[in-house]
Formats: structure tokens, sequence, C-alpha cells
């Protein structure tokens, strides 16, 4: 199984811990391998969607490891380096409908993705998170 492979692990005062994605999160690096293997993960999309759930919980974080991310995808299913820059493109774009825009132009950007009127128009009740034109 892929946890036991040493590349998912390290050595630390004679114990073996696994390599975590991101140091804020549990997901582990072997869990990228387990769900190309055994999980029918085909695109990075698919693991930081679908297996690890990482998109949801953070996207600036996902697209911090998305090259390691897709570096272990790569060497598991025997991508070439152009199809790994095609996904990485391709989870790149998923990644940036997962945040609201901040700033000048947040409205426009949100009406750009299709948002609803009525969601923008909650957003900019609440002063937190109130898009500028």
């Amino acid at each position: 199984m892929a946890r036991t492979e040493p590349q998912f692990t390290t050595k630390t005062n004679g114990k073996v811990f696994y390599k975590r994605l991101h140091p804020k999160y549990p997901q582990l690096e072997a869990e990228v391998a387990f769900a190309c293997r055994f999980e029918y993960a085909e695109t990075l999309i698919d693991v930081i969607a679908r297996r690890t759930r990482l998109s949801f919980l953070d996207a600036h974080a996902t697209s911090e490891i998305l090259p390691r991310i897709g570096e272990i995808m790569a060497k598991e299913k025997g991508w070439s380096s152009a199809k790994l820059a095609q996904e990485d493109a391709a989870a790149r774009r998923f990644l940036e409908t997962m945040y609201l825009p901040e700033g000048v132009g947040a409205a426009a950007e949100l009406v750009k993705r299709g948002a609803p009127a009525k969601i923008i128009k909650q957003l900019s009740a609440v002063p937190s998170a109130a898009p500028t034109v």
C-alpha cells in the first residue's frame, strides 16, 4: 500500500511519520497515490476536490501544494510533462472558482462567473464580504 512506501514517510527520532500535503491539513501524500491506484482518480481535480476535498477547505493552500500533488500523480499515472501542464492549468482554473473575489471589480467578477443577483446582493449587505465596484 502507498502509506508504507518510503517516499511518503519521514523518520524522526526513530519514529516513522507520514508526510502531509500541507502543514495545516491532515491529508497525506500517500492518499494521492492511493487515490490513483485504488479509487480511479484520473485528474488533479479528482484528487483536490473529490478525494481529499482540499479545494473546498482552502483554495490558496491547495494551489501551493498543487505541484507536489501533480508530481505524485504524474509518477503514478505515467503522465508526460505536457499532460501534467494541462492538468495543472485545469486545476488552477478550477481553484479560481473556489473563492470569492476581493477588491475593486469583485461584483463584476461574480456576475461574470454567473452568480445570481440574489447572492451578490446578500454579499453586498455583509460589510466584511461586501464587493466593491
